[in-house]
């Protein structure tokens, strides 16, 4: 290794505020260059390519957003990529990755994972970001439901979600730290409220102002009412039955106009004598109780270290 290159690699959460994080780092991107930071080319924001190296496979929606050759397996073209990223930025020995499904990833290939960034990188900081397990299931969920014909209801959802290895953060916590090492393992708690403190605290991880970089003009992510993302939710499966009727297959922009239009025609609605749904969001309390003890856990003395920044 001619230079000890250090990376600084974001891996989420998703719903955690990561697509302004990233439009934050692509905005800044000469800016952080003139600071010694490289920040590598992106697919949609995102460092993709990371993906090929923690996931057991591949959709192939990944596949073509990345260009996966044909006949090219994974681990060699993340391999070829990252090759490609050092040899491109030889004036830099700092580089800043972001991908938010690596918190997710299959912890089967996380060790390979590391041994492959090790090869390019000498000193490697993970940086995670943890929301609150109900407020990310729901925020996730009314992501899915909003942009796609996705139509479960949420209770089976959170059920179904709950018992993925991800959402026990202490796990996933513990895990990046034995593989990493614990000193190269920083946490931060997403703040919900808007006011970028997780994200300044980020920043402040990497060395970095947040308050000296520019960001974008509006929010990315506009939060919807659980009212308008459950009538979605109930005319997504019609929807999608109809238009295949039709001969018609929706684009993303299709579900992004039909939410926009639900928004403002559930402002147009009233209460009547049937009981109304206050709460399309409710989950049976064991599970409000498990997430309340892997919290307790997470923000507790075992890992104070990570959470100091």
């Amino acid at each position: 290794m001619a230079s000890k290159r250090h990376l600084f690699l974001h891996c989420g959460y998703p719903r955690t505020g990561t697509t302004s994080f990233q439009s934050i780092l692509d905005l800044n991107r000469e800016e952080l260059a003139q600071s010694g930071y490289c920040v590598p080319p992106t697919v949609g924001f995102r460092h993709r390519h990371l993906q090929a190296g923690v996931q057991l496979s591949l959709t192939a929606n990944v596949q073509n957003l990345i260009k996966l050759p044909e006949g090219c397996d994974p681990e060699t073209h993340l391999e070829n990529w990252l090759t490609g990223v050092v040899a491109d930025a030889p004036e830099f020995d700092r580089f800043i990755m972001s991908e938010e499904t690596l918190a997710k990833a299959d912890f089967g290939k996380i060790e390979g994972f590391e041994a492959q960034l090790r090869k390019h990188f000498e000193h490697i900081t993970i940086l995670i970001c943890f929301r609150p397990h109900g407020s990310y299931l729901r925020s996730d969920y009314s992501n899915r439901v909003r942009a796609s014909y996705f139509s479960k209801p949420f209770k089976a959802y959170a059920v179904g979600q709950s018992a993925q290895p991800f959402m026990s953060y202490s796990y996933v916590l513990s895990k990046f730290m034995d593989v990493f090492g614990a000193e190269s393992v920083k946490a931060v708690e997403y703040n919900s409220k808007g006011d970028n403190s997780s994200h300044s605290q980020l920043f402040h991880a990497m060395g970095l102002d947040l308050a000296q970089l520019k960001k974008p003009e509006d929010a990315l992510n506009k939060s919807l009412g659980p009212q308008s993302i459950e009538l979605k939710r109930r005319l997504n499966r019609r929807l999608e039955v109809s238009l295949s009727e039709m001969g018609l297959q929706a684009q993303g922009s299709f579900h992004d106009a039909l939410m926009s239009n639900i928004e403002d025609a559930m402002l147009r609605t009233r209460k009547i004598g049937v009981q109304a749904d206050e709460q399309p969001f409710g989950v049976p309390p064991r599970l409000e109780d498990q997430w309340d003890a892997d919290w307790d856990r997470l923000t507790g003395p075992e890992f104070s270290t990570q959470f100091k920044l």
